[in-house]
């Protein structure tokens, strides 16, 4: 479920990066700001919301009450959707210096960016690779799942 919902908050910031860069490439062409529209909110405004259903549980599941405060989980779903922004900025900023001058505009962010980000906290670094480790594990059981002689081998 975790997994879920991380892939899901990945694409909303890759979707508000994508508009962010049109919208600087609007700006760029129109020689003017207009308006302020949604894209110019910070990211951390755009996904306002997006982890109202899954941090009370988390939060229960690291002691909380089972029924945490509303203010209590919009203020940890703001330090987090913050501290996503922070890490993914810094990803694509790596990203850019060390993919041979790609640039930004076409930074496509991979697990490896994010290891790379978060080497020097070696907890967090296992615990990522466990899990990347893990999902492969998965993948490869639900391809051999699906084989055919699979599901023959009553013969």
């Amino acid at each position: 479920m975790e997994d879920q919902v991380f892939a899901g908050i990945v694409k909303d910031v890759r979707q508000c990066a994508r508009s962010y860069r049109n919208s600087a490439k609007r700006k760029k062409d129109d020689g003017k700001d207009k308006s302020v529209g949604v894209d110019d909110q910070p990211i951390s405004k755009q996904l306002k919301g997006s982890l109202v259903k899954c941090l009370p549980q988390m939060m229960y599941g690291f002691g909380d009450a089972k029924d945490p405060p509303a203010e209590s989980v919009s203020y940890l779903e703001t330090i987090v959707l913050d501290r996503m922004a922070t890490v993914v900025s810094r990803c694509v900023e790596n990203h850019g210096v060390y993919s041979g001058g790609q640039g930004q505009a076409k930074a496509k962010l991979s697990a490896e960016d994010l290891l790379f980000e978060i080497r020097k906290d070696k907890r967090k670094h296992r615990r990522c690779k466990e899990l990347l480790r893990l999902n492969e594990e998965i993948k490869q059981a639900k391809k051999s799942y699906e084989k055919p002689e699979m599901l023959e081998d009553g013969k």
